[in-house]
């Protein structure tokens, strides 16, 4: 290299990065939303998920998860403001009841709470079917009529266990056999031919790109609508030239430049009419002369190349600069190899790794060592081509309106907040009875079966705090405040002046007198009476 070269800056960013920004793009984000807004159908509920505060603020079972309580106080006020779009939804909820892959990842999930990997629990089913397909094969007439014998050898534990997890396969006497659907028969009688192995890929394709969709979806609602305005403060970010994005998000071009030149590796969600790559990677099958096509199209290499993608080094490296690499956020796993290594060894290519913890740093080396070889990596650090380096840490170029601070001082200055986390009883009899817990009222009660007793519990409907204005759908549109308290000593009986705020425009939905025989109940052990109801907009 010479020094009159000029230096390019190109920033290299996976996943990490846009959790470097406190978003909720990790997988388990993903599953965890599907399984809340599953929940929410099922229980006729999802009209009440307007916001992205309603599955992401405080009082959401999500919100239990240490990045999503710092992503909420991070994008708070946005989470609060931005309303989601219910059509969008529930075409999420559509795709998501029947999908053959996320119903097998919310399995994996119940079972490996906090973290899951799509493509590698993806290659492990497309592995397992694989196996069980070569093995019919080899033996048809066996196993046509009568199945695998689970306690043979014949599949191993884990493959048998993935395929009971798939919805083309079920255990019948201890054998685990394709469900009759997936058979071809004899056109005349029930003779069973074969497996029909096009229906069951074509079952596993067609879900795949439903699964894209879905993820799209997610991150047009969950993760876009709120990265708009929370930039780091780190002068790395204000020095690009060109970004080599493998996420699908566009997290940088909205937070820091509109102008600098993005190439997405996988795609990108903002154009879905091309398709985002998501899949598996090449194995060794994919190198023998007579490879497997039967799975071809979960391979990444294919999609790159079907969707328009395909990576061509020399068209983002310039041999004649040199060529600063800045990479952050990505895990350096070896899925990559091929187009981390062609980067890093580009002529006149020096590479700095960033990390955000010791932890982090040696899992780096660790997958650098497996990238290029002990020796070769080596010899990258002798020559100076590579080198680590900490992360600035995330810092909000503009703190002033995060929202972080009024929290904190809406969490310990207002009575009210408190008043969100206890149950007062509406009304009840010997077995049954409405409770206003917190701003929820729910219907209790006990269900007997067997002669045994079992608590029921249903949430009828809702009431919106300060802490949650913007976060509402269903029949109240309002805001119950606690306006003023009298005699507010802990002991004795407690008076409360409400104040019911409404959107400007909006029609009234609720009486005076339905306000106060919701609220003029007994709050835990002390007498509480509303004396006073006021109207007013926001």
């Amino acid at each position: 290299m010479t020094d009159n070269k000029q230096e390019q800056n190109i920033l290299v960013i996976g996943n990490g990065f846009d959790l470097y920004h406190y978003l909720p793009t990790r997988y388990i984000d993903f599953i965890n939303v599907i399984k809340r807004l599953l929940e929410l159908d099922h229980e006729q509920r999802l009209q009440r998920c307007s916001y992205v505060n309603y599955m992401f603020g405080a009082g959401s079972p999500l919100y239990s998860d240490e990045h999503i309580k710092k992503c909420y106080q991070i994008h708070g006020n946005r989470m609060k403001s931005v309303e989601l779009k219910m059509q969008r939804i529930e075409r999420l909820v559509e795709i998501s009841k029947a999908n053959v892959w996320i119903r097998y990842f919310l399995k994996m999930c119940s079972q490996n709470i906090g973290w899951i990997d799509f493509e590698k629990e993806m290659a492990q089913v497309i592995n397992a079917i694989t196996n069980f397909f070569d093995r019919v094969s080899s033996n048809e007439n066996s196993f046509l009529q009568k199945g695998i014998n689970i306690d043979d050898n014949v599949l191993s534990r884990s493959d048998i266990d993935i395929l009971m997890r798939v919805p083309f396969y079920e255990e019948h006497e201890e054998r685990l056999k394709v469900k009759d659907e997936f058979y071809v028969r004899a056109i005349e009688g029930e003779k069973i031919l074969r497996i029909d192995e096009t229906k069951i890929v074509n079952v596993l394709e067609k879900d795949l790109e439903e699964l894209a969709e879905a993820l799209c979806i997610y991150l047009e609602q969950f993760v876009q609508s709120i990265a708009i305005d929370r930039n780091s403060d780190n002068p790395l970010f204000y020095k690009i030239d060109e970004v080599i994005n493998f996420n699908y998000t566009d997290t940088y071009s909205r937070l820091y430049s509109k102008d600098t030149k993005v190439f997405y590796v996988h795609g990108s969600m903002n154009e879905i009419e091309n398709g985002i790559v998501l899949g598996i990677n090449a194995d060794k099958r994919d190198q023998s002369s007579n490879m497997d096509l039967r799975f071809v199209k979960f391979k990444k290499y294919y999609q790159r190349i079907q969707k328009g993608t395909s990576f061509r080094i020399r068209k983002m490296l310039n041999e004649n600069n040199i060529n600063h690499l800045h990479i952050v956020g990505h895990s350096l796993d070896i899925t990559d190899k091929d187009i981390l290594t062609g980067l890093m060894l580009f002529e006149n290519t020096i590479t700095t790794v960033y990390y955000h913890s010791d932890k982090a740093k040696n899992e780096q080396i660790e997958k650098l060592i497996l990238l290029f070889g002990k020796e070769k990596f080596e010899e990258l650090l002798d020559d100076e081509k590579i080198e680590l380096q900490k992360l600035q840490d995330f810092n909000v170029s503009n703190l002033q309106d995060t929202g972080m601070e009024e929290y904190e001082l809406y969490e310990d200055d207002y009575f009210e907040y408190s008043m969100q986390r206890d149950c007062r009883i509406i009304e009840e009899d010997k077995f049954s009875g409405t409770i206003l817990c917190g701003n929820e009222l729910v219907k209790v009660g006990v269900r007997e079966e067997g002669g045994l007793g079992y608590a029921e519990m249903e949430i009828v409907d809702y009431f919106l705090w300060r802490v949650e204005r913007f976060n509402h759908s269903g029949k109240y549109k309002g805001v119950v405040v606690a306006d003023d308290f009298f005699n507010d000593d802990r002991y004795g009986p407690v008076s409360v002046s409400i104040k019911y705020l409404m959107p400007e425009g909006t029609d009234r939905d609720i009486t005076e007198e339905e306000l106060k025989k919701l609220l003029d109940t007994e709050f835990k052990c002390n007498p509480m009476f509303v004396y006073e109801v006021k109207f007013d907009t926001i």
